[in-house]
């Protein structure tokens, strides 16, 4: 009995062990020229990259088999402008909007950054998203 017990726990565990959260897909889009926001969106490429819950979609998967786009991807779309005073490239304000699909608006961020701050910023735009996305 107790062998039967014991057999019937491990055929119902072992395949929920095996089994892995399915990665929601970010494709991330940073309109990002000056110094600091171009640290700034290698920062957050290497945190979607490194993410448990995350992964950056490339183009090919951004569109379907028949080319189209898909309207089920969230995109993080960012546009940055040289904010310090003598646009010098030490500090950056960003639009940080999140979409899903390619252009149905879910949420706006506005943020600014200073070069000594990058990792911050861009962990900070990933909490911004994470928190809509973990609320839905």
């Amino acid at each position: 009995m107790k062998a039967s017990a014991l057999l019937l726990f491990l055929c119902c565990s072992l395949p929920v062990l095996g089994q892995q959260t399915k990665k929601t897909a970010v494709v991330f889009d940073c309109d990002c020229t000056d110094p600091v926001a171009s640290q700034y969106a290698t920062a957050v490429r290497d945190l979607l990259a490194s993410s448990p819950r995350y992964y950056l979609a490339n183009e090919a998967e951004e569109k379907g088999t028949d080319g189209k786009i898909s309207l089920y991807n969230w995109h993080l779309k960012v546009v940055s402008l040289d904010s310090s005073i003598e646009h010098d490239g030490t500090a950056t304000a960003f639009s940080v909007v999140l979409l899903l699909g390619n252009s149905l608006f879910m949420s706006h961020e506005i943020q600014t950054c200073g070069a000594n701050r990058v990792s911050y910023c861009a962990s900070t735009t990933v909490s911004f998203m994470d928190r809509y996305l973990s609320a839905k």
